[in-house]
């Protein structure tokens, strides 16, 4: 009986043990700054107050405050090619791209796929909408605009379009064809409502950011396509603030042009100041996003792994590289 009771003792002592170095490692990760690993895209909350980022290489979506610290990292087991990200008040939109794997007969096939999926800011799964057969309406989705009335404006880069999806994961309505003319679109990667109901979209093969109607007639393009100060090339997303001046990421020039709420080049600016382990010169600037009070202009830079961060001036203030808990 003395034996059966020191047996239990020990027992009962080793699982402490177990247990009080589980939470050691636990509360040890919890201070560990997050790194980013080949970001992508980048929004913020209608407050502010809240900043989301597509950690494309990790295949999560991390939330941080102003201040850069963390606040939660989404995950899910789906997550695989994240292409599409917005937040409102409540929720946070993820558009992400997949393969589905199948076996039949001995004969292993795989179909891409898409997922429309909508988290709480806790990171909870509220719903989501899978297109896996081959006549899904989104194929390979550059960017997602969510709508007040839960319905999304979607950038299918892939099929060189722009295509209205409903609340409940319905295809409204679609327009765009592959080409180079005005009236074209060449693999568009961003796109947003504007003030007056106009659409701008990121028309990025073909160098230009287009406003087109809701219906999908053409109105005009932002700027010609170039090298010299108020041309684009290779624009790939793009925000606006509360005045209506717009903010381009240009991916082949590397550097953030800036238009008036008429649509005026103002100025355009790059990153002086790299983060300490970069290797190389060039930038692989996506995601861009613009904050008000004080302001500052956040841009991703996915080559990088990080965040620049400017001020209204275009003035660098800091390079991001990690999230403090």
């Amino acid at each position: 009986m003395l034996k059966s009771k020191g047996k239990i003792r020990l027992i009962l002592l080793l699982a402490t043990l177990v247990i009080a170095v589980f939470v050691i490692v636990v509360r040890q990760a919890q201070r560990e700054p997050l790194n980013f690993h080949r970001p992508n895209l980048i929004a913020a909350s209608p407050d502010e107050q809240t900043v989301a980022i597509s950690d494309f290489r990790a295949n999560r979506i991390v939330l941080f405050d102003r201040d850069f610290r963390l606040i939660t990292a989404i995950r899910h087991s789906n997550f695989e090619f994240i292409w599409g990200l917005d937040i409102s008040e409540t929720e946070i939109v993820v558009l992400n791209n997949r393969t589905v794997v199948s076996s039949k007969d001995g004969v292993i096939d795989s179909t891409p796929a898409v997922d429309l999926m909508f988290f709480d800011y806790s990171g909870s799964l509220l719903r989501s909408f899978a297109w896996e057969d081959e006549e899904r309406p989104v194929s390979a989705p550059g960017a997602v605009s969510l709508q007040p009335d839960g319905s999304c404006i979607v950038a299918d880069s892939q099929n060189h379009r722009i295509v209205f999806v409903g609340a409940d994961g319905s295809v409204d309505r679609s327009f765009g064809t592959f080409g180079h003319t005005l009236d074209n679109l060449y693999y568009p990667s961003e796109v947003k409502l504007t003030a007056d109901g106009n659409l701008l979209v990121a028309d990025s093969y073909n160098n230009y950011v287009k406003i087109f109607s809701q219906t999908g007639e053409f109105k005009r393009v932002l700027a010609e396509k170039g090298q010299q100060p108020g041309q684009l090339h290779f624009p790939k997303h793009f925000d606006l603030d509360d005045s209506g001046n717009l903010y381009v990421s240009e991916f082949g020039n590397m550097r953030i042009s800036v238009f008036d709420n008429h649509l005026n080049f103002v100025k355009s600016f790059s990153p002086a100041k790299l983060p300490e382990h970069a290797t190389s010169q060039l930038k692989m600037l996506f995601g861009i996003v613009v904050l008000r009070a004080p302001k500052q202009v956040m841009v991703v830079d996915s080559l990088h792994s990080c965040i620049y961060v400017f001020d209204d001036h275009g003035s660098q203030t800091a390079v991001i590289s990690e999230l403090t808990p």
